[in-house]
């Protein structure tokens, strides 16, 4: 049995940098981060907020070595000290759910990243291919093509199709399965007590909102993939010789908690789903909710018609010869072309919020086979307009935020031993949204 991760050092001061680097990347003017970089700021939390807003981060470099600092003598002494989850009802549209979503401080977050960069070997080697949620490139656009991939080269094998969901799955996960789970692969006793410590810190199974959960429950489930995928078969007697091992469902794909088995014949796809939630219950104590339901694949009759279900999944309805976006996002995504549309026709200018939707939408529309749709709402034009709306709106931003940092430099001058050159990114025209290059090393990204 392989294990993993164990040349990875925790405690490496380099390697926190960099984990704070990547956790960083796109949240230098949250106001938790902001709040967070003023505990360990010598700069008043009001400086830090007026540098922050005119994109000025000479701070980040100084402050990123302290946390480092802070971060590696806690590892060393095993202790994280991590303050508690504080936890909300946020409604999700896509599902209509009520989702209980945790929210971390930011040195929790900052724990978090190290964890899973260190872990991220393993990961790579035990999420699977078709596990395509929160992993990048494995998004939904992916995992809707791959099935379309199956449905048009191997019609044998997809004639039926079954959707089963687990039930609560990042809550039910026990802190001591997986925690075992982890202790099976890793071979790194640093990252080891990271990792079970983190798991602790979660009030029951694991949380969702943690950038960590979203890794560890995609590898915990890896587990019941790798037995969907090669352990779902019946034996089919013979008079002569030994028995021919037949598979229940040729193809599996998870998203996050959702499966899909694809399968040749309805009964087998019963039997393999009924052996997989026995797998589920025993070995990682999770339960399928009862509801799961099986339809006859999409196909195309003689007379040119389809008939059939299309499979209903990622937000997308992939029928045997094209991909449809699913209904209620389609009537978004129409009311905001037709609202579009009307303001280009009186005249006006689209506001900021609806073009930045539209491009947004553009992205769903371009994945799926909608020509038609895009022809008749004038997509391109709709879309241009919106490009330029934004393009309008950052180069006033731009502006303003160059602005801001001329007043900025004139009230607070340069930090000491800083020359007026290297203290104000707008002096030297470096590309105001990002940190400096001596602040934010090239090599610090993920490789």
């Amino acid at each position: 049995m392989r294990r993993y991760c164990r040349n990875v050092d925790i405690s490496n001061i380099d390697f926190i940098k960099r984990c704070i680097y990547l956790w960083l990347d796109g949240k230098k003017n949250r106001r938790d981060v902001l709040r967070f970089f003023a505990a360990y700021s010598d700069l008043p939390a009001r400086q830090i907020r007026e540098a922050a807003a005119c994109e000025n981060y000479h701070f980040v470099g100084p402050v990123v070595e302290r946390i480092a600092r802070d971060v590696q003598g806690r590892i060393k002494a095993h202790a994280l000290d991590l303050p508690q989850i504080r936890f909300r009802d946020k409604y999700d549209p896509c599902s209509g759910k009520w989702r209980k979503i945790g929210i971390q401080e930011p040195i929790h977050q900052v724990f978090d990243y190290i964890a899973v960069e260190g872990c991220m070997e393993m990961f790579l080697a035990k999420i699977c291919p078709y596990q395509m949620a929160s992993i990048p490139g494995r998004g939904q656009e992916k995992g809707a093509k791959a099935i379309l991939r199956w449905l048009q080269l191997d019609g044998k094998h997809t004639r039926y199709y079954l959707q089963a969901d687990i039930r609560q799955c990042y809550p039910s996960i026990d802190h001591g399965r997986i925690k075992a789970v982890f202790a099976r692969d890793l071979k790194n006793p640093e990252l080891l007590w990271l990792v079970h410590n983190l798991i602790d810190s979660f009030p029951e199974g694991l949380s969702i909102g943690s950038y960590f959960s979203q890794y560890a429950c995609n590898y915990y489930l890896s587990y019941a993939y790798h037995y969907a995928a090669e352990q779902l078969f019946k034996v089919r007697r013979k008079k002569k010789g030994p028995g021919e091992r037949m598979r229940l469902a040729h193809h599996v794909l998870f998203y996050m908690d959702d499966i899909l088995l694809l399968g040749s014949s309805k009964k087998d796809l019963e039997t393999g789903i009924n052996m997989l939630g026995d797998y589920l219950l025993d070995v990682l104590g999770l339960e399928l909710k009862p509801g799961w339901k099986m339809w006859e694949t999409d196909y195309i009759g003689k007379d040119g018609k389809h008939y059939g279900r299309f499979v209903d999944m990622m937000g997308y309805r992939i029928y045997r010869d094209h991909i449809a976006i699913r209904r209620s996002t389609f009537k978004k995504i129409r009311r905001s072309m037709i609202r579009a549309e009307a303001r280009i026709r009186e005249g006006r200018e689209i506001p900021v919020h609806m073009a930045r939707n539209i491009m947004a939408w553009t992205g769903r529309v371009g994945n799926s086979n909608s020509f038609k749709f895009s022809k008749e709402y004038n997509l391109a034009k709709v879309k241009r307009r919106a490009g330029k709306t934004i393009s309008c709106h950052d180069k006033i931003e731009a502006e303003e935020k160059k602005r801001r940092r001329i007043l900025y430099d004139c009230q607070y001058g340069t930090l000491p031993g800083e020359t007026g050159s290297n203290a104000v990114s707008s002096a030297g025209g470096r590309d105001s949204g990002s940190v400096a290059p001596e602040e934010y090393p090239a090599d610090y990204g993920r490789s």
